[in-house]
């Protein structure tokens, strides 16, 4: 790919995305490739120095703000979170046993998609996590993994407590000024100072995004990656801190080579891949003998995403402003790694030419999380189709139901298959009783069979 800004910017208008910001790090330094807009409102240009939010790619920062803590002997991750939370409690009984570790790996139980706005406050973080009260378990601790952004919420405010400051400012002092990164900013007024992005959303009718209002998820779930906006440039450094044992480009060490190491071991297997797992706050995978670090993240119309290969001493960031921009970043993450570093990104499973042998009826039902509704049923040609009804997280428009005919590839795996015919996502079915139902479905976070 001689001319990466010329792909972008084929992508980016195939896919009707505003605005995208790469950069790719080496050992020779950074290469960097923008393209379009911030906002279609303004029509202010991206250019690399541009910040867009990076969402859920905050929980790795999250977790390295964290493992300083365990590095100066403040923190164990295996201690009860009530250890350093007393007044932690949940809906549910049992909040007690939640141990730190479980935050940091998808493991507590905590339900994970509650966006309760607490106001712009230095207090926000701290309200949310008292709230909790009103929050239930998804799953029994520790049996399975779902994602949960109240989980990392939680482990920001342990963060909050144990250092004297609120999350944004602990962020600040502890991870971007000790390590260079200028072009990140955590709260709306740091982030006037930049080129920053604005999302863009798909609504039924439109041929074109249109801007996403609210502008940004509420400050209570930041930690979570709510609020956080940086450059792609910046996004890598960061990436780089942990592929150099913790250090910095500038030579400040923000971990011990112990803890960016421990952040990289599997601590759990991710039950809908055959190779990936979840470190502490990082994904990892196997991409044909090479280790892969990485997190997405999605906020109100801005998709990014990071890969981090420590042998290869690379690292790949991409981050667009429109819903669409996952549709982007797939060709064009493959053709990066493909082109630049002869690696290939898995592929999805293929459908079997024989079909799968298991009875459907057993999988029918309604299974629910917090806000969501997944109700399955049995179709003809051995086929399910889940129907997903979910509320507003944020304040944002609801979403209308989505529906996936599902396509059975084992026993706990389905495919979504696209109209090529083409497997274009996997959920599966978890926690099986000895009648073989399931008790889980799992589209993205579990949701328990309710009939």
């Amino acid at each position: 790919m001689n001319d990466l800004t010329g792909r972008l910017k084929e992508l980016a208008k195939q896919f009707d995305v505003p605005g995208v910001s790469v950069a790719i790090l080496t050992d020779d330094g950074v290469e960097t490739a923008v393209t379009g807009v911030l906002n279609r409102n303004t029509k202010v240009a991206v250019t690399p120095d541009s910040i867009f939010q990076i969402g859920s790619i905050t929980k790795v920062y999250t977790t390295t703000l964290l493992m300083q803590l365990v590095d100066d002997g403040l923190v164990d991750l295996d201690k009860p979170v009530v250890t350093y939370l007393p007044k932690f409690k949940l809906k549910d009984p049992g909040a007690e046993k939640i141990k730190v570790r479980q935050l940091v790996t998808h493991t507590s139980g905590i339900e994970g998609d509650y966006f309760k706005d607490f106001g712009l406050g230095d207090d926000a973080v701290e309200r949310y996590v008292s709230s909790l009260r009103r929050i239930g378990l998804s799953h029994p601790i520790g049996k399975f993994w779902s994602y949960s952004n109240a989980a990392f919420v939680v482990a920001g405010r342990l963060v909050e407590v144990l250092t004297g400051m609120n999350w944004d400012e602990a962020i600040r002092k502890k991870i971007y000024q000790p390590a260079g990164l200028n072009e990140h900013a955590t709260l709306p007024g740091d982030a006037i100072l930049f080129r920053a992005s604005a999302g863009h959303v798909h609504k039924p009718g439109e041929k074109k995004a249109v801007i996403g209002r609210p502008w940004a998820l509420p400050r209570s779930t930041a930690p979570a990656g709510a609020t956080q906006m940086a450059s792609a440039r910046d996004v890598v450094a960061f990436g780089a801190i942990h592929m150099n044992d913790g250090q910095a480009a500038n030579g400040a060490q923000i971990l011990t080579p112990a803890s960016a190491k421990l952040m990289q071991t599997p601590q759990v297997k991710l039950s809908m891949s055959e190779t990936g797992a979840m470190g502490l706050g990082w994904l990892i995978e196997d991409w044909k003998g090479k280790k892969v670090i990485s997190h997405n993240g999605g906020t109100i119309g801005q998709l990014s995403f990071l890969w981090v290969v420590p042998e290869l001493r690379a690292a790949v960031c991409i981050l667009t402003n429109a819903d669409t921009g996952p549709m982007l970043a797939d060709p064009l993450s493959r053709e990066i790694f493909k082109e630049r570093f002869k690696l290939d990104r898995p592929e999805l499973p293929e459908v079997p030419k024989k079909p799968v042998d298991i009875d459907l009826r057993k999988y029918a039902g309604t299974y629910e999380r917090l806000n969501v509704t997944v109700d399955v049923e049995v179709l003809e040609e051995n086929k399910l189709k889940a129907t997903m009804k979910a509320a507003s997280l944020a304040g944002e428009e609801p979403s209308p139901p989505q529906v996936f005919p599902l396509t059975p590839l084992d026993k706990e795996r389905f495919a979504i298959v696209n109209g090529e015919g083409k497997v274009a996502g996997l959920l599966n079915f978890q926690g099986f009783d000895r009648a073989g139902r399931p008790d889980y479905i799992f589209v993205g976070r579990l949701a328990k069979r309710v009939k």
